[in-house]
């Protein structure tokens, strides 16, 4: 086998099992208070999550401010498996609207 049959013949991503994975961690960030995802503002975080198969995926997640400082803040995450997928890695996002005072 030729060096670049390798390329061509790797596993592909589960697509399905990896946008779920990334769902599940948009959402604890979801769950998270305003004044903590704010003072987490241009941070990247990394982990690894196990999918329901048991594959490992790589995340990466992005706080900052949606448009201006104070007011809602957008959170990017992007995922993949370590594999050929590194350079196009799924993305989505969520976007919390700040605290109004009551």
């Amino acid at each position: 086998m030729a060096k670049s049959d390798k390329i061509y013949n790797t596993p592909t991503m589960n697509v399905r099992e990896a946008k779920q994975v990334l769902s599940e961690e948009l959402e604890t960030y979801q769950a998270k208070p305003y004044g903590d995802l704010a003072q987490s503002i241009d941070q990247n975080f990394y982990c690894i999550r196990k999918g329901a198969s048991g594959k490992e995926y790589q995340l990466e997640v992005l706080v900052l401010w949606d448009s201006n400082a104070g007011g809602a803040i957008r959170v990017i995450g992007s995922i993949d498996d370590g594999g050929w997928r590194a350079f196009l890695p799924i993305t989505d996002s969520i976007l919390i609207n700040a605290e109004k005072p009551k």
